[in-house]
């Protein structure tokens, strides 16, 4: 069922009732307020997306990054669920980092400004799950 179909059903059984209003209404009133559809913001640390490996002297900074993302956590998929918040749209945006190396000549920091291009979801939308590689 859709979404829309499971809340117009709760309603119509909240209304027929006259007990005190069912909890499990209240619940999936809750859920139709965080529907996917908007990616959500989530800390990513630098070196997943900085493609590059690192020696292990070095350093990135900042060391995390905000990113907006389509995923399990960004919003509900009601009517059925075999469906996931999934990124249905999505954009590239320039990051910036200090790539940090201590022990230079006379102990000194060596700082390099790297950048890098990452995605980032735009829209979200329901969608059937993927199906794991069977490998």
């Amino acid at each position: 069922m859709r979404a829309a179909h499971v809340l117009f059903l709760l309603a119509t059984a909240a209304a027929a009732s006259s007990a005190a209003v069912d909890p499990v209404y209240e619940h999936v009133r809750r859920l139709m307020n965080f529907r996917c559809s908007e990616p959500q913001q989530r800390a990513v640390p630098a070196t997943q997306v900085v493609d590059r490996r690192l020696q292990t002297n070095q350093t990135l900074w900042p060391p995390v990054t905000v990113l907006r993302r389509c995923d399990g956590g960004s919003g509900c998929c009601l009517g059925n669920v075999a469906n996931t918040c999934t990124a249905v749209a999505t954009h590239n945006v320039t990051l910036y980092f200090d790539l940090v190396t201590p022990g230079g000549p006379g102990g000194r920091v060596k700082k390099e400004v790297i950048n890098v291009e990452v995605q980032e979801d735009a829209a979200c939308d329901c969608r059937p799950r993927a199906e794991p590689d069977a490998h």
